[in-house]
């Protein structure tokens, strides 16, 4: 498979200059064709050129793809793992499809649903799907 991936650092400072360091910006892409755990290795090197050991806070975009957690928890467990808007919308777009009936339109949910996350963050989203009425209906008949 094709990964893409950047290491950021927006605050890296070069202490090689002594006390009056300038923060300065680093970025680090890798891609390829390559396994998840060949691209750990090399994106952890990447990770420890812009001084990422000496961040307070770690922070993971992705796409939500197949085998992303575990590779975050391998690799950058102190990571918070944040799912891109455009993936999230894409699942829930697919849910209120799969979830709609002559009351409801899909495009109405997704505009719900899309809107709450933009403004109250993913929690809130996921605490309204949890709250929906499945009476009748099973989560495995919706394609996620």
């Amino acid at each position: 498979m094709v990964h893409v991936v950047m290491i950021y650092n927006p605050l890296a400072c070069d202490f090689t200059v002594g006390r009056d360091a300038q923060p300065i910006e680093q970025a680090h892409y890798l891609a390829g064709l390559t396994n998840l755990e060949t691209l750990g290795a090399q994106l952890r090197r990447q990770a420890d050129e812009v001084g990422m050991d000496r961040a307070d806070q770690w922070i993971g975009l992705s796409d939500g793809g197949q085998g992303i957690e575990t590779f975050f928890e391998v690799n950058f467990p102190r990571a918070t793992l944040i799912l891109d808007f455009y993936h999230a919308a894409g699942h829930l777009g697919d849910l209120a499809k799969a979830w709609s009936d002559e009351t409801t339109t899909a495009k109405s949910l997704l505009d719900d649903w899309r809107h709450q996350i933009k403004a109250e963050g993913g929690a809130a989203v996921l605490r309204t799907l949890e709250a929906l009425d499945r009476s009748g209906r099973s989560w495995r008949s919706i394609a996620w």
